[in-house]
């Protein structure tokens, strides 16, 4: 029925919203080549419905774990529509994946990007805490440490303040850093 709905759009926009609809079933039902051939024809230009169909195809490489090519548009996503949400989005997704799929050197990277991109961003809480996290997974300390600082600085209150402690505790002790480990076991334990 989707299908029939593209062919019997002859409006630009019902065409338009027909067309995500069915690439949105498609992706539902796992036939995410059917969907990636629906949109890929209509991504040739900078067009809002371009944007759309991008989005979609982002998504189909995530559900199919191929993070290389979501990766790649994404990338894609914030070259031709740079200042806008999409492309803040994409900026702070690119983290998102490679976190998902344990690539934390790369995921860390992609977190920093953001926050330096994007100061007062939406996405920044999560940034610090992913960032630091993976940085701390990937074993450089010193990086964790700064940007869980920077967390606990400017969100105080946020969910992610705990795991911000956990983390630089985790990092101060690797280093060897005792008085500081201490201090911060010290207030987890009076404040959690």
């Amino acid at each position: 029925e989707a299908e029939k709905l593209i062919k019997i759009s002859f409006k630009d926009e019902e065409k338009q919203k027909a067309t995500l609809f069915c690439a949105e079933i498609y992706i539902d039902c796992k036939e995410y080549d059917k969907a990636y051939n629906l949109l890929s024809q209509y991504t040739y230009d900078k067009s809002d419905f371009a944007l759309e169909c991008w989005k979609l195809i982002a998504d189909i490489y995530v559900k199919t774990s191929d993070i290389e090519r979501a990766d790649t548009v994404y990338s894609r996503i914030i070259k031709d529509y740079p200042r806008t949400d999409e492309a803040e989005e994409a900026s702070y997704k690119r983290g998102e994946i490679y976190y998902t799929n344990q690539k934390y050197q790369k995921a860390a990277e992609c977190y920093s990007s953001y926050i330096s991109k994007y100061p007062n961003g939406k996405y920044l809480e999560s940034s610090y805490y992913f960032g630091g996290e993976s940085y701390l997974k990937s074993k450089q300390y010193e990086k964790s440490v700064s940007l869980n600082k920077n967390l606990i600085a400017k969100f105080p209150k946020s969910i992610y303040t705990y795991g911000a402690y956990k983390n630089l505790f985790e990092a101060y002790y690797t280093l060897e850093n005792m008085s500081e480990a201490q201090k911060t076991a010290d207030f987890m334990m009076n404040n959690y």
